[in-house]
């Protein structure tokens, strides 16, 4: 007869604890003590969120969860949140879990500025304010993911590779890195130069940007020059085999004549600085004569000119003609440089 009178209580307590009855469902009967305000949140999905489960901002409680309901195709969730606590308008709101297995509660996330108005003026929490933690379904499924095809088995065939590529060659490895840290070091002691180079470079490509439409017309326009030389592409071909031609043949007629040459210069140099010395008097003897021939012009309006002078010539005809007759004296010439910057009589 005892063990008939216990199969009553044993029935009574397998309902409960199959109903899933705690402590804060029971709260959540009666929902928040005192006055309250009631706030709209809108989340993804709250299929693991009682109604009657806990508001909490940290630690401490302010309010219950009231109502929830479904509009296209997100949870409404009704709070009831104690008047005494002010939160402004754009407080956040995220889900999160009492403990591994246990049940969600809502989270109020208020900014550090709690200036403008409150979220008893404006209560409501939209989508893009709500969020939800990880649980346990959401955190299992990552691990089997992980363990399962996230490719450990490649991480693991890399690193057998990397041993087979590296055995034996410890040394040169070695070598190799110390090499490595040499560069390093050597760039790093060129930091300024390399940022230096990196902001001139920068520099140019901001100059080309800006410049874009004038290349972009510097290229259009050179096509037609292209398209010509192009198409004289075979004469400038023949052109540099002719000039390769003209160049063989001077460097031979140098290698023959390069004595002669080198003499003929010799002598010119005279010549050249005799030239050099009339700069200053090379201009004005041009004028002179210039002037001479104007004054030609109009003295011989016909087609000759009669003169009348004298020439006085202080040798004899035959030391004129011959100059060696007569000795070593030579030939006075007259100026004609004088003569010219004297203009004409």
């Amino acid at each position: 007869m005892r063990r008939l009178a216990w199969l009553p209580l044993l029935a009574t307590a397998a309902l409960a604890s199959g109903c899933g009855l705690s402590l804060q469902n029971a709260a959540g009967i009666s929902g928040a003590e005192g006055p309250v305000y009631r706030v709209t949140a809108e989340f993804t999905d709250a299929a693991g969120l009682p109604v009657g489960g806990m508001v909490q901002i940290g630690q401490a409680t302010v309010g219950r969860v009231a109502e929830i309901r479904t509009e296209d195709y997100r949870a409404i969730v009704e709070l009831d949140i104690q008047s005494d606590v002010e939160l402004p308008a754009n407080t956040r709101a995220r889900l999160e879990l009492t403990s591994a297995l246990g049940e969600e509660f809502v989270v109020l996330e208020p900014p550090p500025r709690r200036d403008g108005p409150t979220l008893a003026q404006r209560p409501a929490i939209p989508l893009e304010r709500t969020s939800r933690g990880p649980d346990v379904e959401s955190t299992l499924a990552v691990v089997g993911t992980l363990l399962n095809g996230s490719g450990i088995d490649q991480v693991r065939t890399i690193v057998s590779e990397a041993n087979t590529a590296l055995g034996g060659r410890a040394g040169k490895v070695r070598g190799l890195l110390a090499e490595l840290d040499t560069v390093l070091g050597s760039l790093d002691a060129r930091s300024g130069e390399l940022v230096s180079a990196i902001d001139s470079m920068h520099a140019l490509s901001g100059q080309l940007a800006a410049n874009r439409p004038t290349l972009e017309r510097a290229l259009t326009e050179i096509e037609p020059a292209l398209r010509a030389l192009l198409a004289e592409r075979e004469r400038f071909t023949a052109l540099l085999g002719n000039v390769n031609s003209l160049g063989t043949a001077a460097q031979g007629l140098l290698d023959e004549t390069g004595s002669a040459f080198t003499g003929q210069l010799a002598r010119l140099r005279p010549v050249l600085d005799n030239l050099a010395s009339l700069q200053g008097r090379l201009g004005p003897t041009l004028t002179s004569l210039q002037n001479f021939t104007v004054l030609l012009r109009e003295a011989t309006p016909g087609d000759y000119l009669m003169l009348d002078g004298t020439l006085e010539v202080p040798l004899t005809i035959a030391e004129i003609l011959n100059p060696d007759f007569g000795g070593a004296s030579q030939p006075v010439v007259g100026d004609l440089t004088a003569l010219l910057e004297g203009g004409a009589r």
